[in-house]
């Protein structure tokens, strides 16, 4: 374990000794220090007005007890950063936190100071709040410890070293972020009455990957339109919130509904127990013509001779065909329904 869990002195928490698929599809309660992770944090009397111009959610329904998951995009709609957003309402002036993957970090960086010169408001990486990620599979909740009901929805606490901030970042299942200081999260992990398992971040992602969370990546970036996402399926686009950048773009898509690309997700039958890593990231995946069906984004560690795929797909297909990865297997991929 992490140096955040060696301080957590409570017996409810313990490591994972193996990843199987109970964990992954919901049968256990899992925490995760987010160290794959970096945080923004985004200040200033403009900082609404400013935030509210770049991103796909509508920032002016962001609150102490609100957050979003969202896009930053191009002028051509190209997502820069996909993040969740929370407000942290700790010091005297408001802040935003930005949560995005560790490496599109600078790139968002980059992308907002093209825009906030003119703006009273400063974005900076911040070295001071973490998150942790908890997925609280075995019962939807914890004894000792107050979770949000809805999507989006956050709760503050307060301990003895300070508050953090739960948000439930999907509808569809229970998963929640934890966002504080170091010490603050060891005294929130502190009152956690009820058995869970600390897992390494690859661990966390598969999760996601099997519930359909999307991530963006460095090698990603100004590839792809927030819809190919998922994006407004999971509340992350506002279509009544006015112009941002790319907006129109974005906008298009929904209205003509031209998106010919859908992320989905995928489970292949690997042999034995071999190890797999992000270089399966671009892998492409065929149908049984062999032609180009998808391009594998993200997988899963390997669960008991199983890998989950996050795949960019070809819409418009018949939905008896088969989908290949001949370089993963040579067994046919399942197609698996989105939980949302």
């Amino acid at each position: 374990m992490n140096e955040l869990w060696t301080q957590v002195d409570n017996a409810q928490i313990t490591p994972l000794a193996a990843l199987d698929s109970s964990v992954v599809e919901g049968n256990s309660n899992i925490l995760c220090q987010l160290t794959d992770d970096a945080i923004l944090r985004l200040s200033g009397p403009d900082a609404k007005k400013f935030l509210q111009g770049q991103v796909t959610c509508d920032v002016t329904q962001i609150s102490a007890t609100r957050s979003s998951m969202g896009a930053a995009c191009t002028a051509k709609g190209k997502m820069v950063a996909l993040f969740q957003l929370v407000m942290d309402d700790s010091e005297n002036e408001p802040r935003y936190l930005i949560r995005v993957p560790s490496s599109t970090a600078t790139a968002l960086m980059a992308h907002l100071e093209k825009y906030i010169i003119f703006s009273r408001a400063s974005v900076s990486i911040s070295s001071e709040v973490c998150n942790v990620g908890l997925f609280a599979g075995a019962s939807s909740s914890i004894s000792g410890i107050r979770l949000p009901d809805n999507s989006g929805e956050t709760l503050s606490h307060s301990t003895s070293h300070g508050k953090v901030s739960v948000t439930r970042i999907a509808r569809h299942a229970p998963l929640f972020e934890v966002f504080g200081t170091q010490a603050g999260l060891v005294g929130f992990f502190q009152s956690c009455d009820t058995p869970a398992l600390v897992t390494p971040p690859p661990a966390w992602r598969s999760i996601e990957i099997y519930q359909g969370i999307p991530r963006l990546e460095a090698e990603q970036v100004d590839k792809f339109v927030p819809q190919i996402f998922n994006l407004h399926y999971l509340n992350a686009i506002s279509f009544q919130k006015g112009c941002y950048t790319g907006q129109e773009i974005v906008a298009r898509i929904k209205y003509l509904g031209k998106e010919k690309k859908q992320l989905r997700v995928m489970q292949c039958e690997v042999p034995g127990h071999r190890p797999f890593s992000a270089r399966i990231a671009g892998l492409t995946v065929e149908d049984s013509a062999h032609k180009k069906a998808g391009t594998v984004l993200r997988c899963s560690e390997n669960i008991e001779g199983k890998v989950y795929l996050s795949v960019i797909l070809n819409t418009g297909s018949d939905s008896k065909t088969e989908y290949f990865a001949p370089e993963l297997s040579s067994d046919p991929l399942q197609l698996l329904e989105l939980p949302y």
